[in-house]
C-alpha cells in the first residue's frame, strides 16, 4: 500500500518514484505559501483556532523528514482550505 497525500489539490501517490529532495521542494514550497499568513497583522484575523491549525500545519511539515522513515510512510498534513 502506498502513501498517498494531497499537493495542490491533487491526490499524490508517494510511490511514484519520490526522492528526500522531492519531498522536501514539496515541503518547502508548502510552507512557503503559508508564510504570508504569519505575519501578525494577518494572524491576528484569524480565530484562535485557525492560529493553532496554522502553526500545526507549519510544524508537521517543518518535521515531515524527521518524522517518517521512508517514503512509502510519507503523509503530508491536509490543506488548510479555510485559507483559500
Amino acid at each position: 500500500m502506498g502513501a498517498f497525500f494531497y499537493y495542490n489539490g491533487i491526490l499524490q501517490d508517494a510511490n511514484d518514484a519520490w526522492s528526500w529532495d522531492e519531498v522536501r521542494q514539496i515541503r518547502n514550497t508548502l510552507l512557503e505559501l503559508t508564510d504570508e499568513y504569519m505575519i501578525t497583522d494577518r494572524f491576528a484575523t484569524f480565530t484562535e483556532e485557525q492560529q493553532q491549525e496554522l502553526i500545526g500545519y507549519r510544524q508537521l511539515l517543518r518535521d515531515l523528514p524527521e518524522n517518517f522513515p521512508d517514503l512509502n510512510t510519507i503523509e503530508f498534513p491536509h490543506d488548510l482550505n479555510w485559507l483559500e
